[in-house]
């Protein structure tokens, strides 16, 4: 089987425009999806369960959040990423 493909934005913009409003994970190969979602002080503010799941920042306010993902292949491979996103309004 070959390997997953895992694409994460960097930013997103729930403003209410229609445009961008959700931050979600773009994969092929992927049957489980999670991804926890913190703030700058370390506070999980959200997350992702599943391979069609986003988050869509209510009630956060505009900033660099952290984000730690963690996915198993159809091949059971494992795959983790983190990294920064970054929420504007």
């Amino acid at each position: 089987m070959p390997e997953a493909n895992i694409s994460v934005p960097n930013i997103f913009s729930p403003n209410g425009d229609g445009v961008n409003e959700l931050f979600f994970i773009t994969s092929a190969g992927l049957k489980e999806l999670n991804v926890d979602i913190y703030d700058r002080w370390g506070l999980k503010v959200g997350e992702i369960n599943g391979v069609n799941g986003f988050w869509d920042g209510a009630g956060n306010s505009e900033g660099t959040y952290y984000y730690i993902l963690k996915a198993t292949g159809y091949d059971d491979s494992k795959y983790e990423k983190r990294g920064y996103l970054m929420l504007v309004k």
